[in-house]
């Protein structure tokens, strides 16, 4: 292996305290800063991190297009009972599969496939290429379900970072405290226990169900209710964590639709929320992606993806999914 300088010592060194301090306060804000950091110490254009955490996919793009976390959560299914990440377009399942297999590591995308291949996939044609991830190198931590992936792009394959074996060096150096930060966090997820218990509090009825629609907990309120269902009400589903055999999981609220109030001026002072975020918090909560809400505010993508990272940190939650719950929580909320 060829050592790195004394600079890259240093700049490793600052990364491996951040995710130290990521293990004990896990944020999406954190894992941006671990990204960012290391995407600059290997001289990639832009990066990306895939990991599952607390019953959702959590998709965190830095310096990039937003169409690879698009087309990664339009293509996402679930999970096998190996723990694999299952997608519509088989060609990503596969190379995710690979991935996986291959264990923890640091991957250089030829351990993939050649690159004609890659270049002939839906995900490089629709994703990463136009996302601005024409060449990748990546590390993963290999969890009991999924992984989680820092994937690092560059322009061409003669651009330094990509050529230089000192990249994969460096990369290896930050892979053991990265394999077990993430490994921390995934023992932090919530059981299916820990999630009945949220279920039992929530103001409404709300219950976790199966991908078959089979009810494996349910609050009183849905017990009592979810029989005789009001015109009026909202049906919103949510995803829940994944159950014992790697089976997806929703959780559903009954919400009235014509007296729905959530308090979001309470919210926001409890949380430290600013007036724009609230509204933000309000959209996430409906499920709305980040192009919405950029053309709904006029403003850039960046800007969005910094709110909503925001809105989650400030929250206490590290999906999106987890929003709306969160809001119910803090908010007051009338229903019928």
């Amino acid at each position: 292996m060829t050592l790195p300088d004394e600079i890259n010592i240093s700049e490793i060194a600052t990364i491996q305290r951040k995710f130290f301090d990521l293990a004990n306060s896990p944020t999406q804000g954190g894992v941006r800063d671990c990204l960012v950091n290391i995407r600059k110490l290997i001289r990639a254009e832009g990066s990306f991190a895939f990991y599952f955490h607390r019953g959702s996919p959590v998709i965190i793009s830095d310096n990039i297009g937003e169409q690879v976390s698009d087309y990664i959560f339009a293509q996402w299914t679930g999970f096998d009972r190996d723990g694999n990440f299952l997608f519509a377009d088989k060609e990503l399942e596969t190379i995710n599969r690979m991935r996986r297999s291959l264990g923890s590591g640091v991957h250089h995308e030829r351990k993939i496939g050649s690159r004609d291949v890659i270049q002939q996939t839906d995900y490089f044609n629709k994703a990463f290429k136009p996302a601005g991830m024409h060449h990748v190198i990546g590390m993963s931590a290999r969890l009991p379900i999924g992984e989680a992936v820092f994937a690092f792009g560059f322009s061409g394959s003669n651009a330094p970072g990509f050529k230089n074996s000192q990249t994969e060096n460096l990369l290896e150096l930050i892979l053991p405290v990265f394999e077990h930060t993430f490994n921390l966090l995934d023992v932090d997820s919530p059981s299916v226990g820990d999630m009945a218990e949220k279920i039992d509090s929530l103001p409404c009825p709300a219950a976790l169900v199966d991908e078959a629609g089979q009810v494996i907990f349910a609050n009183e309120d849905y017990r009592e209710r979810s029989e005789d269902v009001p015109s009026s009400s909202h049906i919103h589903k949510v995803a829940g964590p994944v159950l014992d055999d790697c089976r997806p999981s929703e959780l559903v609220l009954i919400l009235s639709q014509s007296r729905q109030a959530f308090d979001l001026s309470a919210t926001a002072k409890q949380a430290g929320l600013s007036p724009r975020q609230v509204e933000i918090a309000r959209l996430l909560a409906q499920g709305a992606m980040n192009g919405e809400i950029a053309e709904r505010f006029d403003i850039s993508i960046h800007t969005v993806r910094s709110h909503v990272e925001k809105v989650m940190d400030c929250l206490g939650v590290t999906s999106r999914a987890a929003v709306l719950p969160a809001l119910m929580h803090r908010a007051s909320i009338v229903i019928h």
